[in-house]
């Protein structure tokens, strides 16, 4: 792929991944996106679904990729981005890691291209001893 063409389809992907960590960010902190107790539910209902959109949509976009990554077979910031910010709900993390068939999250709900792209990423030792030494 053309130099300038990984860049604009690497924005494209960051995007999407600064998308994810807004709405991410609206469902693990709601209390900071409503003054009435009462709404925290409803706020935690919509971010929710709006994240699962998301993910549906990076999911799906990986599986047309020519390699694991949003620009193929080469790791950009926004694989990473993109695995930082899956790590953050437990929900999603789940889903990440869920390649098991001894799994408790069922087949259709695994995120089997955010997968693959995750146990790629680990390959390159810099970035697997990142997200070690951070919890991952």
């Amino acid at each position: 792929v053309h130099p300038k063409l990984n860049f604009v389809l690497d924005r494209k992907f960051e995007v999407n991944a600064n998308t994810l960590q807004e709405t991410m960010v609206l469902k693990l902190y709601t209390y900071k996106y409503t003054d009435d107790p009462n709404c925290s539910d409803q706020v935690t209902s919509r971010a929710s679904s709006k994240l699962n959109t998301i993910i549906s949509f990076i999911e799906k976009s990986l599986g047309r990729t020519e390699g694991p990554f949003f620009l193929g077979s080469g790791l950009s910031t926004a694989d990473i981005h993109l695995h930082m910010l899956t790590a953050w709900d437990p929900s999603i993390k789940d889903r990440v890691v869920s390649s098991s068939s001894t799994s408790s999250v069922p087949a259709n709900q695994r995120l089997i291209n955010i997968q693959r792209s995750y146990q790629a990423m680990l390959k390159e030792p810099d970035v697997a001893k990142t997200f070690v030494m951070n919890g991952h």
